[in-house]
């Protein structure tokens, strides 16, 4: 996926496979989501991300010795939606005492 993002990437940043409005404001966010490229470029940063994410929250909560049943659904909030499954295991390791950094303890 990481292959396919960088691959879509640098077609639409050097070889013009993009909306012409794409940019980093709301509305060159929008227009970017209007081209096809934009489409799998953005639909494969999301997907290398959550499953970043989500793989970090298994590990980290073995490390931790936070019981896996408590993890999963942490996991799977983060692959269906981002940054809340991160926000929902931050939570679950403050409740069991570990505090919260993104470094390893």
């Amino acid at each position: 996926m990481g292959g396919i993002y960088t691959a879509s990437l640098i077609a639409a940043l050097f070889f013009g496979q993009s909306h012409p409005d794409a940019g980093f404001t709301m509305s060159g966010v929008t227009a970017l989501f209007q081209h096809p490229n934009g489409v799998i470029t953005g639909w494969s940063h999301y997907i290398v991300f959550d499953l970043f994410v989500g793989a970090w929250i298994g590990r980290d909560s073995q490390r931790q010795g936070i019981p896996h049943w408590q993890a999963i659904p942490c996991i799977l909030f983060s692959f269906l939606f981002g940054p809340v499954g991160l926000v929902l295991y931050a939570l679950l390791r403050l409740i069991h005492g570990k505090g919260f950094s993104l470094l390893q303890d």
